[in-house]
């Protein structure tokens, strides 16, 4: 293997590494706020965002910055049985949390129901600039899946 090819493939590397760290563990800006569907403690995968109360996903809007936002945003489930929904999440200090509830259609479980989260759907609140490298708005979306 050449010196060039090295190198790009040690980049490449390590952009994969930042890219994964970031989706994990994003870093946390001081100067704006960032949003995140917040995992269950102790569990990994899609089934971490399965937090469910009765017939409802209970979704956990974290704001892991210590900056506040200034306003309200909208927080979207999208089920997959197709059904699509939007709900208000107030305005979080920074590293406050709320909790946002969606009805669960009987109809998303075959056997399992999966869904995909997205804080900040509507792009109200901002997180960072989008060149900025430590972009907040890349962890707004999460998929999820509750065993059926």
């Amino acid at each position: 293997m050449n010196f060039s090819k090295l190198v790009a493939l040690a980049l490449s590397f390590g952009f994969l590494l930042s890219v994964a760290a970031c989706a994990t563990h994003p870093t946390v800006s001081s100067d704006r706020p960032d949003l995140i569907a917040a995992p269950l403690s102790g569990t990994g995968g899609p089934k971490a965002y399965c937090r469910k109360d009765d017939n409802e996903l209970v979704v956990q809007v974290l704001n892991q910055s210590t900056t506040g936002t200034d306003k309200a945003s909208k927080t979207q489930v999208t089920f997959s049985n197709g059904l699509d929904l939007k709900k208000d999440t107030g305005a979080l200090a920074g590293g406050a949390s709320q909790d946002v509830s969606f009805p669960m259609p009987p109809s998303c479980f075959n056997p399992d129901c999966r869904f995909k989260v997205m804080v900040d759907a509507d792009n109200n609140i901002d997180e960072s600039p989008g060149e900025a490298p430590d972009n907040h708005e890349l962890n707004n979306k999460v998929e999820g899946l509750c065993a059926g």
